[in-house]
């Protein structure tokens, strides 16, 4: 039996949801994939980070990519596939009941988020859909995320 067979898809899908005012970019952060939708497709990806210690040997279409500061790290399936029997301890902060403030969670909530704005043959993001965050959790919401990473 091939455990790979079993791997979550990485996947992004073009369609039209409904939009009014508002680019809503749904997010579902688990333990085995981050999933979500936004008014021009829907998409999954394994929830695995790994930093990049060295360059790049090759450089697929389907590759996720975060850069920032700290350096390049390599997201979802690709990600996944590196894993090796020495990296056990390479996951310990993605599936920690407190993930929640790790940069490896903050890494997978901006690229869930990045990949809900993007444009697409269905729908392109435009200036009149102005993206939004519920008001009730806003200001907590920034306050936490600034505070943590």
């Amino acid at each position: 039996m091939n455990l790979q067979d079993f791997n979550t898809p990485q996947e992004i899908i073009a369609c039209k949801n409904p939009i009014k005012s508002n680019w809503i970019v749904a997010v579902d952060i688990g333990f085995s994939s981050v999933k979500g939708m936004s008014p021009n497709k829907r998409f999954c990806f394994p929830s695995y980070v790994k930093k990049m210690d060295n360059n790049l040997m090759s450089v697929d279409e389907d590759d996720i990519y975060y850069r920032d500061e700290s350096g390049v790290y390599l997201i979802g399936t690709k990600a996944q596939d590196l894993v090796r029997t020495d990296d056990t301890n390479d996951t310990d902060s993605s599936f920690d009941r407190n993930r929640y403030y790790t940069k490896e969670f903050a890494i997978m909530a901006r690229t869930a988020v990045a990949i809900g704005l993007m444009d697409n043959e269905e729908r392109k993001f435009e200036p009149q859909f102005k993206p939004a965050v519920h008001k009730r959790c806003a200001d907590e919401f920034r306050q936490d995320f600034r505070q943590h990473i």
